[in-house]
């Protein structure tokens, strides 16, 4: 498979693709522009991979590769960012609609989506996951940060929050669940392990900050914080 080299050479004054507003090309799309980050126009599709060397990645539409999506620095789409394989930034991933990868999903800051973030294998982040539809995950969900999400949490393996958890609609894990300070479902939560809420060691918690709160615990053993039922407050089942 061939390789498309972009340089510095190939933008224009605002680091723009020059080119044509979109690029698909049958092969891999290598980046090695310096420490700049790129623009696409429009969308930027690629059979193969799509690597930033030194810089991140944008586009004005969506990124679409049959490989894997890498960027020292960032990686952003105004609509969304589709890869077969893994999607890694030292930065953030962030989407204007949904973040999907067959491999893993991970990023040096945050991973934002507008609609779900779906990954075959793990969703790790230095900062914060938030999601306006599910997030979905063949393994772990980890983050230090929060963890936030419209609809449901998913996760093959384990979910751990450095700070809360929160799900408009349900938490379902093949693992257990740890967070540093609460753990919210709107409708239920179900862990096949134990489940520890508040946690943290960096600062005195309030009451509030070390309960797992849901309207329903289907499975998994309290282990750390208190449980409080409540009505379901989601209409978020699937």
């Amino acid at each position: 498979m061939l390789t498309l080299i972009i340089t510095q050479a190939d933008l224009n004054e605002r680091n723009e693709y020059a080119a044509s507003s979109d690029l698909h090309y049958e092969g891999h799309i290598e980046i090695d522009a310096g420490t700049v980050s790129v623009r696409f126009r429009g969308s930027v599709t690629a059979d193969g991979s799509l690597t930033a060397k030194n810089g991140g990645i944008a586009a004005g539409e969506s990124i679409t590769v049959g490989g894997s999506i890498k960027a020292d620095w960032y990686i952003n789409a105004a609509s969304y960012i589709d890869a077969q394989g893994d999607i890694t930034a030292r930065g953030s991933v962030i989407a204007g609609e949904g973040i999907e990868a067959g491999g893993s999903i991970e990023a040096g800051w945050c991973i934002s989506a507008g609609e779900s973030i779906t990954a075959g294998a793990g969703v790790k982040s230095g900062w914060f996951i938030a999601a306006g539809g599910s997030i979905t995950a063949g393994w772990s969900i980890t983050s230090d940060g929060d963890i936030t999400t419209e609809w449901n949490i998913e996760a093959g393996e384990s979910l751990e929050a450095g700070a809360h958890i929160e799900a408009g609609g349900s938490i379902t894990v093949g693992r257990g669940i740890r967070a540093d300070c609460s753990i919210t479902a709107g409708t239920s939560i179900a862990a096949k392990l134990r489940i520890f809420a508040g946690v943290s060691t960096d600062r005195p918690l309030t009451p509030d900050e070390e309960m797992v709160v849901c309207a329903e615990l289907l499975a998994g053993t309290i282990a750390h914080g208190k449980l409080k039922i409540v009505p379901t407050t989601s209409g978020r089942t699937s």
